[in-house]
């Protein structure tokens, strides 16, 4: 270990820090959080006569490229994030040199949860074909077993590992708090997942029967309701009388993903390439200086700009979309169905729901010492140690997903 770089001011390890130090949301509903769909099918309408593909076809010819591009964009973000989030917080607690290095690292990749929602809005909300049933049974097969073994195995390592006085009841509650208070930080995602389907039916309709200008319209409403009204709120000290709930949070998010891929072009032109990479560049460093700023100007962090709905993560978010989604199809134009590129991205594309479901333990574990050596964001310099962190965390989750897979008795908790 390297001496200096282990910050401890609390007498916790690690994660357990980073689960104590996270309240829950000030706010509870269907359309907050959110991260992917994997479950959703692939293609979705890219004009008239769409072909739909199913994301369990293995083939990696038969499965669309951009989408399996996005998750695991997403859910190595969602790692790293994972992996420098415990020095990340400890703003004023740790040499600010070395909260910097978390936070070039945390600056870019809040955008992982967002490009995840959008996602699953352009492949959820733009099928033609849509049974409720199915989709039901389809889904709640797919979520409501993993959610059960893993909420039984991070209850458990809270009780038996980090001796925690939490029992049955702690279950039970998480059960019913949901995404506001789940048994670990990351299984959030599952609650939301769960209450977007809920959505879905009612969405479905209005996406497909609305025009881009109600769809443009709703974004405003969207816009105005998760930022300008908190912001007036928050800073002038007043409280905002309209009722703009049902366009508040990740909603927005989730039918811009479906109006992204139902109206912009499959392969953007040289300007709008050039324009998502100055909102990516531009939004990244507003984020990165911006929340030092009033970090320091706090005394502690102040993650306002990382917020998922902050008017810097926003245009990142909706650039970095547009632009994976145009590398996924530039690439799929020009490689072969043999090639390695597509066939890695849609391999990894199948496991970023298990690897998300598990990292989170690889990172206890890693943290913990019980594999005979402790990496933790503070091992060396975060610089190095967080993706160094981060490659080891998402090597060890995939394979473990990939091998659950193929085994009858572990399939259920990673689908």
């Amino acid at each position: 270990m390297c001496g200096g770089y282990n910050f401890n001011v609390s007498g916790e390890t690690g994660y357990e820090l980073y689960l104590i130090q996270q309240a829950p949301p000030t706010r509870v509903d269907t359309n907050r959080m959110a991260q992917q769909d994997p479950l959703a099918p692939v293609a979705p309408i890219s004009g008239a006569g769409a072909r739909q593909v199913d994301l369990n076809e293995s083939a990696a010819s038969t499965r669309l490229l951009w989408p399996d591009l996005v998750r695991v964009y997403a859910i190595a973000g969602v790692v790293l994030l994972h992996s420098e989030a415990v020095p990340n917080t400890q703003f004023g607690s740790i040499p600010v040199e070395i909260w910097w290095q978390t936070n070039i690292y945390h600056a870019f990749v809040c955008t992982c949860i967002p490009l995840f929602v959008m996602l699953s809005g352009s492949l959820l909300l733009t099928q033609p074909h849509w049974e409720p049933g199915r989709f039901a049974r389809r889904r709640l097969l797919k979520l409501l077993p993993p959610l059960l073994i893993w909420t039984l195995v991070y209850a458990a390592w809270r009780r038996y590992v980090w001796h925690q006085d939490f029992g049955l009841e702690d279950i039970l509650r998480s059960f019913v708090t949901g995404a506001e208070q789940p048994v670990f930080p990351h299984l959030w995602f599952v609650y939301t997942i769960l209450s977007l389907y809920l959505l879905v039916p009612v969405l479905r309709i209005y996406f497909l029967h609305s025009s881009l200008d109600s769809q443009f319209y709703f974004a405003v409403l969207w816009i105005v309701a998760s930022i300008v009204k908190p912001f007036i709120e928050q800073h002038y000290d007043l409280q905002v009388g309209y009722y703009l709930d049902p366009f508040y949070g990740y909603i927005g998010y989730f039918l811009l993903g479906a109006t992204i891929s139902r109206y912009a072009p499959q392969r953007l032109n040289n300007g709008w390439v050039l324009a998502c990479a100055v909102i990516i560049a531009a939004g990244y460093l507003a984020t990165m200086i911006g929340t030092y700023v009033l970090s320091a100007q706090a005394g502690k962090l102040d993650d306002a700009l990382y917020h998922h709905l902050s008017p810097t993560v926003i245009p990142m978010s909706i650039a970095s979309f547009l632009l994976l989604r145009h590398l996924g199809y530039l690439w799929s134009e020009r490689s072969s169905e043999r090639s390695l590129l597509p066939r890695a991205v849609a391999t990894l594309g199948r496991l970023t729901f298990g690897i998300y479901l598990v990292h989170a333990l690889m990172i206890v574990l890693l943290e913990s010492g019980r594999l005979g050596f402790v990496l933790n964001p503070t091992t060396f310099p975060p610089l190095l140690s967080a993706p160094l962190m981060a490659v080891i965390v998402f090597a060890a989750s995939a394979a473990f997903t990939a091998l659950s897979q193929r085994t009858p008795a572990l399939r259920w908790a990673t689908p």
